[in-house]
C-alpha cells in the first residue's frame, strides 16, 4: 500500500479544512468506505499528522530498511489510529496515534525484517548500540570501538557480539543469486560448503587406530595388507607363509576385537558368541569363509567346527602351517566327536577320549586308525551307526569289523557329498 499526500480536491474540501480533528474523525467513522467525503476527511487527517509520522520514523532511519518504506509503514499505523480512535475515551488524536505508529513500525521489523528468529533482548540491545554509536561518536570525536560500546551500555563483549550478529539477520541472499563479478556460470549455492561424507569415515579410522596397537603384530600386518594393500587372503597367506584359512581366521579375530573395542561387547558377537568381522570392510572374503573348512566339518555342528579351528590355530602357532597342524586339529576333534557318514557328531553319551590307538599318539604311527570312527564306543552303538549307514551283515561283525565297515561307508558318503 502506497500513500500519497495531496490536498483534498473534492467539492467542499475548503469547508473540511476548517473542521477540527474530532469532526473529521466523526466523518471517517460514520460514513461508508466508498464515500468521497469520508476519503477526503481521511486524507486531510493524514496530511495534518504527516510530521508526526516522520518524527516517529526518524529514529529508524539508519536501519537497513529504506526511509520511504518506513514512512509507508508509519502511515499504516496512522490510518489504524484514525479508524480505531474513540472520542469518548479521549479527545487528543496525537496522543493516541503516536504509540500506534511506533507499534506498527516495530511490528514491521519483527514480522518482515528479521529473517531468522532473534530474541527480543538481543533486538533491543542492537537498537541501543545503534543509538550509542552516534552519541559516543560525538563525545569521543572518533568512531567508538567494541570496548567503548560495551562499557557505555554496561554489557559483556559476548552480548555485544551477539547483537552484532543479530544485525546480519536483516541481510539475506538468495542461494540462486548469481555470484558478483560477472560469474554467471554459478550461483551462491554452488560455492557453499556441504557436509563431507568422509568426516565420519575419518572418525572411524581414528577409532580403529586407537586400538590397532593392542593387536598382535602379525594381525596388524594382515589388516594393513588386506585393507591398505588391497591384497587377497591368498596373497597374504603366500606373503606370510600360512594358509588362506588361517589368514581368514586371524583377520576375523582382529576385526572382531576392534569391533568390540569401538562399538561395545554386544556388537562384537554373532551367532554362538564368536567375533564377527566388520561387514563393510572385507568384501566377499573378509570373514572366515565356510568353504575354507574341510568339507566334512562344514556339514557338522558348530561346536565341532570351533573345536577344530581352535586346535588348528594353536598348532599353527607351535608347529607352523602344514600336515602336522592338521593332524593335531583332527586329533582334538576325535576326542569329542566321531565320524558318521559325511559329517561329525558328538560321541555316544557325550563321551570324551581317544577314538583309536593313533588318536592317542597324535602323529603318524603304525597304530590302527579308523578315520574318525569311535572304536572305543560300545558295540551296540557301533551297530546303531552301521544301521543308519545301511551296512549289511552288521549283526555278525566284531567291533573292529564294524569300525572298518563304518569307515568305508563314511568315505563313500563323503565322496558322494563332495561330488554333489
Amino acid at each position: 500500500m502506497t500513500i500519497t499526500q495531496t490536498c483534498p480536491t473534492a467539492p467542499g474540501s475548503s469547508r473540511l479544512q476548517q473542521r477540527g480533528d474530532l469532526e473529521l474523525l466523526g466523518l471517517v467513522q460514520s460514513l461508508p468506505d466508498a464515500s468521497q467525503a469520508r476519503n477526503s476527511a481521511c486524507e486531510l487527517l493524514v496530511e495534518r499528522y504527516q510530521s508526526m509520522v516522520r518524527s516517529c520514523v526518524r529514529r529508524y532511519w539508519d536501519s537497513p530498511e529504506s526511509q520511504e518504506d518506513l514512512m509507508q509503514v508509519g502511515y499504516v499505523g496512522l490510518l489504524k489510529a484514525i479508524r480505531n480512535f474513540d472520542p469518548e475515551i479521549g479527545s487528543n488524536l496525537a496522543a493516541f496515534a503516536r504509540p500506534c505508529i511506533v507499534g506498527e513500525i516495530k511490528r514491521h521489523f519483527r514480522d518482515n525484517r528479521w529473517q531468522v528468529h532473534v530474541g527480543r533482548s538481543v533486538q533491543e540491545l542492537q537498537l541501543e548500540i545503534r543509538h550509542a554509536r552516534a552519541d559516543l561518536t560525538q563525545q569521543l570525536l572518533r568512531t567508538p570501538g567494541d570496548r567503548d560500546l560495551a562499557q557505555h551500555l554496561t554489557v559483556s563483549d559476548a552480548e555485544l557480539l551477539d547483537a552484532r550478529r543479530a544485525e546480519l539477520a536483516f541481510h539475506t541472499f538468495s542461494l540462486d543469486a548469481p555470484l558478483p563479478g560477472g560469474h554467471t556460470a554459478s550461483n551462491l549455492a554452488d560455492v557453499l560448503g556441504a557436509e563431507d561424507p568422509r568426516l565420519e569415515l575419518a572418525l572411524d579410522i581414528q577409532a580403529v587406530r586407537a586400538h590397532m596397537a593392542e593387536l598382535p603384530e602379525r594381525e596388524q600386518r594382515i589388516l594393513l595388507m588386506r585393507f591398505y594393500g588391497n591384497m587377497s587372503q591368498s596373497e597374504i597367506g603366500g606373503r606370510l607363509g600360512m594358509s588362506q584359512m588361517h589368514v581368514s581366521r586371524l583377520l576375523a579375530h582382529a576385526l572382531g576385537y576392534l569391533r568390540v573395542c569401538i562399538m561395545g561387547p554386544e556388537a562384537g558377537a554373532g551367532a554362538g558368541g564368536r567375533p564377527m568381522a566388520h561387514e563393510g570392510l572385507g568384501g566377499d572374503d573378509s570373514m572366515p569363509a565356510g568353504e575354507e573348512l574341510p568339507s566334512t566339518l562344514r556339514r557338522s555342528p558348530k561346536k565341532a567346527q570351533d573345536t577344530w579351528i581352535k586346535a588348528h590355530d594353536s598348532a599353527v602357532q607351535e608347529f607352523g602351517e602344514g600336515e602336522r597342524s592338521h593332524r593335531t586339529a583332527y586329533g582334538a576333534l576325535k576326542h569329542s566327536f566321531e565320524k558318521v557318514g559325511d559329517h561329525w557328531e558328538p560321541k555316544e553319551g557325550g563321551r570324551k577320549g581317544p577314538s583309536d590307538p593313533q588318536s592317542v599318539a597324535l602323529r603318524n604311527t603304525s597304530d590302527e586308525s579308523y578315520g574318525g570312527v569311535d572304536l572305543n564306543a560300545s558295540k551296540e552303538h557301533l551297530k546303531s551307526v552301521a544301521r543308519r549307514l545301511g551296512i549289511r551283515g552288521r549283526s555278525s561283525m566284531s567291533k573292529k569289523e564294524l569300525a572298518a565297515a563304518i569307515q568305508k561307508a563314511n568315505e563313500r558318503q563323503t565322496r558322494q557329498a563332495r561330488s554333489d
